[in-house]
This record gives C-alpha cells, sequence and structure tokens, in this order.
C-alpha cells in the first residue's frame, strides 16, 4: 500500500510540469523463448539455435531504436531453451542501461510437449516478462494473475503462470507509470479475470499518464464463432477480454494512415492473420502502432508503437 500511494505521489507531481520530449517508441514482443515459429511443439531448443536466435532478437531491437521494450515469455536457465540465461544475454547485449525481469513461472519439471518421451519434454522451466528503458526505472513491483479455475489443481500446478509486471520510468519533466503483460492464451474467462486484475490496479485518473503493453492473446470482441486456419481448435469467438481495458480508460494506439488493419497483426509470425499484441495508453497519451516484419526466433512479430506524449 506504501509503495502504490509513493507511487501514485510521483505520478501526481511529475505531471505538473510540461514534458520535455514529444514523442517516445515502445516495442512489445513475445520472443517465445526463441522457440522459433513452432516451439510449443518442437520440445527442446539447441543450445546454439537458441543463441543464434537471442542474437536476432538483439539485433530486431536495436534496429527498432525503441525507449521503452517489453519482452514476455523470456527464459532464464530452463531445458526447453538449452539453458541459456535469456535475460542475461540480451542485458548483455541490447545496450540497455536500465532493465527488469520478473518471473512468472518457474517449475522444477514441465512434461510437456509429451508425456511419453522424456527428451522432449520442457523440463525445468523458469520464464518471465522483462522490460529494458534507455531511461531510469524508479520503482517495480510485480502482480500474480488469477490463474483457470475450470482445471484441477494439479494441472494448474504443471501450467504457465501469468504476472502483472510494472514500472515507474522517470523520462525529462514526466513520470511514466509502464505495465507489461503476458495473458492466458487458452481460456477467455481466465484472460478476462486477469486483465481486470490489472484495471483494478491502474490510476483512474486521466491526468496519470500510463502504457500498457504485451501479448493479450485476445482479438477484438467478435459475437460468435471465431476461428483461423491455422489453428481450427481455439475458439476466439464471444471474448470480452479486451473489453476490460476500458475500466482503466485504455485507448489502443491506432494503425497509420492509410494502413490496413493487417498492418498490425502479429501472430501467427509466418503469415499473421490477428493481433494478439498490443500498446495501450491513457492519460495525456496517444500514439499509432505496426507490427514489424518476422524473424525465425518467436512465434509472434513484435510491435512497435510511437506514442505522443503531449495531450490528446
Amino acid at each position: 500500500m506504501y509503495r502504490s500511494f509513493m507511487i501514485n505521489k510521483v505520478f501526481y507531481c511529475a505531471t505538473c510540469f510540461a514534458y520535455d520530449i514529444a514523442m517516445i517508441r515502445v516495442m512489445t514482443f513475445n520472443i517465445g523463448f526463441c522457440g522459433g515459429w513452432n516451439g510449443l511443439e518442437a520440445g527442446v531448443q539447441p543450445e546454439r539455435l537458441v543463441r543464434d536466435r537471442l542474437n536476432e532478437v538483439v539485433r530486431l531491437i536495436q534496429d527498432a531504436d525503441c525507449d521503452i521494450v517489453l519482452l514476455q515469455e523470456v527464459d532464464r536457465k530452463s531445458r526447453r531453451s538449452a539453458y541459456v540465461d535469456q535475460v542475461e544475454f540480451i542485458r548483455t547485449n541490447a545496450g540497455y542501461a536500465h532493465t527488469e525481469f520478473v518471473t512468472a513461472w518457474k517449475h522444477p519439471w514441465v512434461p510437456y510437449p509429451s508425456l511419453l518421451n522424456f527428451s522432449r519434454q520442457f523440463g525445468t522451466v523458469h520464464a518471465g516478462n522483462m522490460i529494458l528503458s534507455r531511461h531510469p526505472i524508479l520503482f517495480s513491483r510485480t502482480i500474480e494473475l488469477p490463474r483457470r479455475r475450470d482445471k484441477s489443481w494439479i494441472y494448474n500446478w504443471f501450467y504457465l503462470h501469468q504476472v502483472y509486471q510494472e514500472v515507474v520510468i522517470s523520462l525529462p519533466g514526466l513520470s511514466l507509470r509502464v505495465g507489461n503483460v503476458h495473458l492466458d492464451a487458452f481460456d477467455a474467462d481466465t484472460r478476462t479475470s486477469q486483465l481486470r486484475t490489472v484495471m483494478d490496479i491502474l490510476p483512474q485518473s486521466p491526468s496519470i499518464p500510463v502504457i500498457l503493453g504485451g501479448d493479450f492473446n485476445a482479438v477484438a470482441y467478435c459475437h460468435g464463432p471465431l476461428r483461423f486456419p491455422d489453428d481450427m481448435a481455439m475458439d476466439y469467438g464471444d471474448d470480452l477480454t479486451l473489453s476490460q481495458s476500458q475500466y482503466g480508460g485504455l485507448v489502443d494506439c491506432g494503425l497509420k494512415p492509410g494502413a490496413g488493419p493487417d498492418s498490425a497483426y502479429d501472430f501467427p509470425a509466418e503469415a499473421p492473420n490477428r493481433k494478439l499484441s498490443y500498446v495501450m495508453v491513457t492519460g495525456p497519451l496517444s500514439g499509432i502502432a505496426t507490427a514489424i516484419p518476422a524473424i525465425s526466433a518467436s512465434d509472434h512479430r513484435a510491435v512497435v508503437a510511437d506514442i505522443n506524449l503531449s495531450a490528446r
């Protein structure tokens, strides 16, 4: 409670001053533990391949020239990614002065994707979210998000866990509250509950600038069944996840003038047909977002948003 009070006090004081910079660039990218375009089915990755893909991720981040980078599914000495510490690799090579990593999922052994083939099992998993910033990080905190209620305790024990990562970043003349999320991929009710939890945390004042980005694993609301050819088993229809963002006054960054909706599609990486990753803003912020060309490291594309810090 004390930390929340102090965070909001920082924002209140910061917004009393004029902004000294007009725009920042923010990236969100689910790197998929560098498992490639089919990492969830491929099993354990060779170390050489993991390091090659990490180099791809670092080059992509550097080429995008972002002020803030939000990463999801970053592994730290996990068997599925050859025990490579991806956090330290990115910290060492990406060139950002300020970084924060938070653990979302840590388990001694995960028998996926094959119960019968031990050599293909993910095994020891330690994964989480990571924020890179060119500007100082003043505060950091982590909130555990709700888990699935439609499964047993033993299923949830092995199942991927999600958290909300939040930092306060100090820009010249402005403090930004920045959130990083990775919501549940397979259950809409869980996703909705998770994002509503985040909305309950965010400040309600329209004068407080907030950026929320990440892999929401949800598409814009569509009544009735909605399936995509790459995964006919998954129904995205009647998903209320994104409607929860209105409770925090969040607005999705728009498209470039003249660009079609497919310019923001990030999944699946090789031939994207839907938007699962978002950069949202509130307070006196607005932005334009686009997905950038795929690399072989992940089943997602990165999304980059140019955010205007002046009043809307």
